[in-house]
């Protein structure tokens, strides 16, 4: 099977580019994008849906080439896959098999060894894993809704877990996120089991266990709560409703509330989303709609954060997208996204107002 990977240069006169690579994907469902330490976009590392993982490296133009596709024993049931940003180890998390797992990376970025991150079996079914704002501290939700807390070893590996203690009444979580400001840390529990609520704990600076735990309903605008993005300033958070077309806006207190929430279905464009990025500036939103396989792009408000003037964009044979990424790469901004269905990843440079031009045609 030949699998395509397309994309173009974001001022629209280059012609674009595209590259083709016999075999590497198989219905890529995660994805992952390494940066080097002045923040350039190097590798891209994207996993099947056969738990095998494609590892590509990127050309000057953000063109991806030399990608291979390797199975590994310890890899099955994927959910996700995090980059640790200290030791830049890959942090899988697993519905099945050792369920957490880490791989090293070699000196050209490559996958190299890989073992189980369990701590002896203490981590069992990991849904979400965050890392806190230093990386020496794992987070991990686990399928019983426990929260366990483990030390980052110098190899990526995780040790020395504990269950963190939760206080009664704030529902059963399924996905943590974690914000650091500039008064503190905090932690976000996605409340699953018909429970539409967002349980919002203090990260104690000395135990790093939550305290002070509030359940946020978003004012009645949270009903199935599924993923949580934090814009670059960190002054609103972005939650996507599983069972409607909407994302929850929300404001960040200066004690990690969530304030002011409302509801924004981009206007009229949003279609059950399953991915939120934003540039580096903040001014311009990327939702991913897995119904309709389309691109919402909405400019996002200096004041308030809502999303306003968003268009839709449409990539020729793109189907289902689970994932996507943005990252910088020579000054200019590349999104790469994943098309389940036709089992492809689409690199798409944007221009210098952050928007697509002509990786496809626009519908």
């Amino acid at each position: 099977m030949v699998l395509s990977i397309s994309g173009c240069w974001g001022d629209g006169n280059s012609g674009g580019f595209s590259s083709q690579e016999d075999g590497v994907f198989y219905r890529p469902k995660a994805i992952a994008l390494q940066a080097d330490a002045a923040g350039e976009a190097v590798r891209l590392f994207v996993v099947n849906d056969d738990d095998s993982l494609t590892s590509c490296g990127l050309q000057p133009d953000g063109s991806m080439a030399a990608c291979s596709n390797r199975k590994n024993p310890h890899l099955a049931a994927v959910n996700h896959v995090a980059i640790h940003p200290g030791t830049q180890t890959l942090l899988f998390d697993q519905a099945a098999g050792a369920s957490l797992t880490s791989c090293a990376l070699d000196a050209g970025l490559g996958l190299a060894a890989c073992q189980p991150s369990t701590d002896g079996g203490a981590i069992q079914d990991a849904r979400s894993v965050a890392f806190n704002a230093s990386g020496r501290q794992a987070y991990v939700v686990l399928a019983d809704s426990r929260v366990v807390r483990c030390a980052v070893a110098g190899n990526g590996v995780l040790q020395s877990c504990a269950t963190v203690p939760l206080p009664g009444g704030l529902g059963r979580p399924a996905t943590l996120r974690l914000l650091a400001t500039a008064s503190g840390e905090y932690a976000y529990l996605l409340n699953s089991g018909g429970d539409a609520s967002i349980s919002v704990c203090t990260v104690s600076p000395s135990t790093g266990n939550f305290e002070r735990c509030v359940a946020e309903r978003g004012n009645g605008v949270f009903t199935a709560p599924s993923s949580m993005t934090f814009n670059p300033a960190r002054s609103h958070a972005y939650i996507a409703n599983a069972d409607t077309n909407s994302i929850a806006i929300c404001g960040v207190s200066a004690t990690g509330g969530l304030v002011s929430c409302r509801n924004s279905d981009g206007e009229g464009t949003f279609a059950a989303v399953s991915a939120l990025s934003f540039d580096p500036a903040g001014k311009r939103a990327y939702a991913a709609n897995a119904l309709n396989s389309t691109i919402s792009v909405c400019t996002v408000a200096s004041q308030g954060g809502d999303l306003n003037a968003c268009s839709v964009f449409t990539i020729e044979d793109f189907e289902y997208t689970t994932d996507m990424v943005i990252g910088t790469r020579q000054g200019g901004l590349i999104a790469y996204i994943v098309s389940f269905s036709n089992g492809a990843v689409y690199g798409c440079p944007l221009d210098k107002a952050g928007e697509f031009t002509s990786c496809a045609s626009t519908e």
